[in-house]
């Protein structure tokens, strides 16, 4: 019991303390008061929790279905564009369309020998399906596709050349006549009738050059009726001479007169139709003139498309002379019509006009014969 009573005694001794005690900070003896309440002030913390809302649950779930969902397409809409978005193309002049159809459609490589500006073309094969394709020579290969010079006269044409398209060495404008600077715009002619009427005569009416008698198989195959009548000017650098190859001249100018391309000016064989010789192998002291050994070939393989211009050309007058339409206009090499000067040579036609107009005659005789 005294114990007791001598705490209760010392606890009495110890002075009460005052909250303005407590807070003042001039009061030394105020921070060493000790609290007689026991409590201390508690700091305010953010909650922290590990577990997700239900919402929170549902957000996450969508998320990862939109990730590892397909894409869905925007349905196009079929309706047309406002006007004010739609240029006026067809409101323009005609000069000024027909200056766009020349800068779109027309190739700027010119020929180094003073020809036309033309659109070179070479079979392909692709997937097992021949078909066609656009190429431009190297300035220095023009003269392998000149009667073949660099292959003995025999007019073959497989030498190195640039994809059309692709860039040129150097700087030079399409002007300039670099090949392989400008691409054709063909599909301009898939808008509308009304453009394709336009443009068309632009493209076809160009010179259309074919390195082989196979690319002419494979451009008349894929021929329309309506664009067979706009091709103007024709020429074949290779003839085909191999006997695998033989019967692909008759095929070409054959689908050139079932497709219906008898509105041509020029027709131009520019290359070797083979090896003719004025004597004959079978018969001994038998001779038959080069100039005329040379129409035969050219009526066995070309008669129908020979045939088809004929018929054509009478169908819309009665001039006798129409018959041999396509005489005039299909050409050949000079070199064709002179024994010995088919390998390097360089003729003309104005170097062998005998021969030429016996090449003629020949040829008239064959289309009489057969009318």
């Amino acid at each position: 019991m005294a114990s007791i009573f001598a705490s209760r005694s010392q606890a009495s001794q110890i002075a009460p303390t005052t909250p303005n005690a407590r807070n003042n900070p001039d009061d030394v003896n105020a921070s060493n008061l000790p609290d007689t309440n026991g409590r201390y002030p508690k700091r305010k913390r953010a909650t922290v929790k590990y577990t997700l809302s239900d919402s929170e649950q549902d957000s996450s779930d969508s998320e990862a279905e939109y990730i590892f969902s397909k894409r869905v397409r925007k349905t196009i809409s079929n309706r047309p564009l406002p006007k004010r978005k739609i240029f006026p193309f067809l409101s323009l002049p005609a000069e000024l369309r027909n200056k766009i159809y020349k800068e779109c459609l027309c190739d700027a490589h010119l020929d180094p020998n003073g020809g036309p500006p033309a659109i070179w073309m070479q079979s392909k094969q692709r997937a097992y399906r021949r078909g066609l394709k656009r190429t431009v020579p190297e300035d220095e290969d023009w003269a392998n596709y000149n009667y073949g010079e660099r292959y003995g006269g025999r007019g073959y044409a497989y030498s190195s050349r640039r994809r059309a398209g692709s860039p040129a060495d150097s700087d030079d404008d399409a002007e300039g006549g670099k090949p392989g600077d400008k691409i054709l715009s063909v599909h301009l002619l898939a808008v509308c009738k009304q453009i394709y009427a336009e443009a068309a005569p632009f493209i076809y009416g160009q010179k259309l050059v074919f390195a082989s008698t196979g690319a002419l198989v494979s451009f008349g195959a894929a021929l329309s009726e309506r664009t067979a009548k706009l091709i103007r000017h024709v020429e074949v650098k290779s003839w085909g001479l191999s006997r695998t190859h033989k019967n692909v001249p008759y095929l070409a100018f054959t689908l050139l007169a079932a497709k219906g391309v008898t509105n041509l000016e020029t027709l131009s064989l520019n290359c070797s139709l083979g090896y003719f010789y004025s004597y004959s192998w079978r018969s001994t002291g038998k001779s038959t003139a080069i100039p005329k050994r040379v129409a035969r070939q050219v009526y066995r393989h070309c008669y129908p498309w020979l045939e088809a211009v004929a018929a054509d050309r009478m169908a819309k007058s009665d001039d006798p002379e129409a018959l041999y339409a396509g005489v005039n206009i299909l050409q050949i090499h000079a070199n064709n019509l002179k024994e010995g000067q088919s390998y390097g040579a360089k003729l003309e036609l104005k170097d062998v006009k005998d021969e030429v107009e016996m090449y003629r005659k020949e040829l008239k005789k064959l289309m009489r014969s057969h009318a």
